[in-house]
């Protein structure tokens, strides 16, 4: 019943006027199954943005942030670590099948990358990685579908850090 609720509710998406790119096209199977996977463990989902260099990963990156629908993850004093709704996270989920980002996916190079932007959305005990996607160091992170669609999809503290990602004015700049 949940994955049929699931489903009904990505083709909605997917299917409403004003949707990204591939208006009226059934999501792919790779699509429905990120959405599945993501939507069944709401409740665990953990979005990291990040700068990766060489072989680093997010833990490597002193600006990463952290968001995470489980408030038990977010430590007293922890710094680049936000709480965001189920709400919220299911909204960025909607938004990135609704753009086709699921068929776009990346995977960690072998050996040592060149330094690049990176986000990871995971979800389920224990973690899995369902999205990755790496951009070159000459996109600014706002540029970024996956991360525009992010700051859109969140309010306060969140958005906030989002929008002033590895941007010395702490804000968005356009």
């Amino acid at each position: 019943m949940r994955v049929a609720i699931t489903l009904a509710a990505v083709a909605a998406v997917l299917g409403s006027p004003g949707a990204a790119p591939g208006d009226g096209k059934e999501p792919s199977a790779k699509a429905r199954e990120a959405v599945r996977a993501l939507k069944a463990d709401l409740d665990s989902v953990e979005i990291l943005v990040y700068l990766r260099l060489g072989k680093g990963q997010p833990e490597a990156d002193s600006d990463a942030i952290r968001l995470v629908t489980d408030p038990k993850k977010v430590p007293a004093k922890g710094k680049g670590v936000y709480p965001i709704t189920e709400k919220q996270a299911s909204a960025y989920i909607d938004a990135l099948a609704a753009a086709s980002l699921f068929d776009e996916v990346d995977v960690d190079p072998p050996g040592i990358a060149g330094p690049s932007w990176c986000v990871a959305v995971s979800a389920g005990r224990p973690a899995r990685r369902i999205g990755f996607w790496r951009y070159h160091m000459d996109f600014r992170p706002l540029d970024m579908r996956v991360t525009s669609f992010l700051a859109e999809a969140l309010d306060g503290d969140a958005k906030s850090a989002v929008q002033g990602f590895r941007n010395p004015a702490g804000g968005p700049k356009r």
